[in-house]
């Protein structure tokens, strides 16, 4: 029985990675093929900021990372909330992922306006090459001698949806 209960949480955990592949690839698939305008919306962006962080406080405490926040309330951001959550969340995953065990992820956000919104997901890291720099938007690029799980589809996606 314990062998089995191995094996099967194994396979959850493989089918749990090929679903994350599958559902990011057609993301960028969809992109590529099926340009839609972003449908913005008016939402107080320092309350979305405030909620997306909450979700990922149980990984965060799980993993023992902290953060430090500074985060300006500029009021209601009219943009695509669904856009701004993708991007948000794929940058906090990244960071996540790649930010040892006592360590903080800094988020900051500024400007809102009509034009967009400015914020970052900062995490203390190694220094990364100049070649792998230039290719961490590249699809299914991974960084060498991590064992972070990843597909390195999420900075790629992230960066078209900004785009």
């Amino acid at each position: 029985p314990d062998d089995i209960r191995r094996y099967i949480d194994s396979m959850e955990s493989d089918i749990r990675d090929l679903d994350t592949l599958i559902e990011h690839m057609l993301t960028l698939s969809k992109m590529d093929y099926q340009e839609s305008a972003p449908t913005p919306e008016n939402f107080r962006f320092a309350d979305f900021l405030e909620e997306m962080l909450a979700a990922y406080q149980p990984i965060l405490d799980k993993k023992g990372l902290t953060l430090n926040l500074d985060i300006q309330d500029y009021g209601k951001a009219a943009q695509d909330k669904v856009l701004v959550k993708s991007i948000f969340s794929n940058l906090m995953d990244n960071a996540v992922k790649y930010t040892l065990p006592g360590t903080a992820i800094r988020v900051t956000a500024g400007t809102v306006s009509p034009k967009g919104l400015e914020f970052s997901v900062a995490n203390p890291c190694a220094p990364i090459a100049q070649k792998d720099l230039d290719r961490l938007f590249d699809p299914f690029f991974r960084l060498s001698g991590h064992p972070a799980k990843g597909t390195g589809l999420g900075l790629t996606i992230a960066q078209k949806l900004v785009a």
